[in-house]
C-alpha cells in the first residue's frame, strides 16, 4: 500500500495529465516514485506521460519497473507495446499484446491490433 504522500502526488500528476500538463505529471509521479519506490502505478502513469510526450524510450523503462512490481497491472502491456510499435519494435509490441490478451482474453480490440501488428511484421 503506498504511502498517503504518494498517493496525493500521484493523485495530483493524474489530474495534470487530465489537463494536458505532461511535464508538471511526471515530476509529480517521480515525487510518488520517490516517495514508495514500489508504487507501480506511479510508474505506469509516468510512463504514459513519458508516451504522451513521445518519449517511448523513457515511457518503456518505466513500462518495465511498473512489470517488475506488479505484472498483472491492467492496461500496462497494452501501454508498453504501443509505445514498442510507435518505435518500429513490433516483435516486443506483439509480445505485448499478447499478455494483454491474457489478461483480457475477450478483449477484440487488443486481438486485432495484434493482428494488425503481425501483418506490419510481414510486410518489413
Amino acid at each position: 500500500m503506498p504511502t498517503d504522500e504518494a498517493r496525493e502526488a500521484h493523485q495530483r500528476g493524474m489530474d495534470q495529465m487530465g489537463m494536458n500538463q505532461f511535464d508538471p505529471a511526471i515530476a509529480s509521479f517521480g515525487l510518488a516514485i520517490s516517495r514508495d519506490p514500489a508504487y507501480a502505478e506511479a510508474y505506469l502513469a509516468r510512463g504514459v506521460a513519458f508516451a504522451k510526450k513521445q518519449s517511448y524510450r523513457q515511457a518503456i523503462d518505466d513500462f518495465d519497473t511498473a512489470a517488475d512490481l506488479q505484472p498483472d497491472l491492467q492496461g500496462l502491456y497494452v501501454r508498453r507495446a504501443n509505445a514498442y510499435r510507435a518505435l518500429g519494435r513490433l516483435h516486443e509490441a506483439a509480445a505485448d499484446y499478447t499478455r494483454a490478451l491474457e489478461q483480457s482474453p475477450d478483449n477484440a480490440h487488443y486481438r486485432e491490433t495484434r493482428e494488425d501488428i503481425y501483418r506490419e511484421m510481414e510486410c518489413r
